[in-house]
């Protein structure tokens, strides 16, 4: 259960997590092309094998845009629940902890 004003503070900050991870890898992605390291990015890969045909709905002057933005939400999306994920662990174990003690 990830609630609570705490939590909220915590997911968001996993999200621009995110963002920044994203960012960089962005950074990472122009070097490595640029320098011939790489041939095709991850992110450009993915839209090529697995959403072919929601690329070809973007306009093809947008399509870099699209992909850049897609790339930075999954970057939000992924640290966000991961966070999420994090905070329901503690909470399941201060649960176990708390019903492990006697009552009264």
């Amino acid at each position: 259960m990830s609630d609570g004003p705490g939590h909220a503070g915590e997911i968001a900050h996993g999200s621009l997590r995110g963002a920044i991870a994203a960012a960089a890898m962005t950074g990472m992605r122009v070097l490595t092309v640029e320098l011939g390291l790489v041939g095709e990015t991850p992110p450009r890969a993915i839209a090529r094998q697995r959403a072919r045909g929601l690329m070809k709905r973007v306009p093809r002057r947008r399509r870099r845009a699209a992909l850049e933005l897609s790339h930075w939400a999954y970057g939000h999306g992924e640290h966000a629940e991961e966070t999420s994920r994090k905070l329901d662990d503690r909470y399941i174990h201060y649960l176990e902890k708390s019903m492990a003690r006697p009552f009264g």
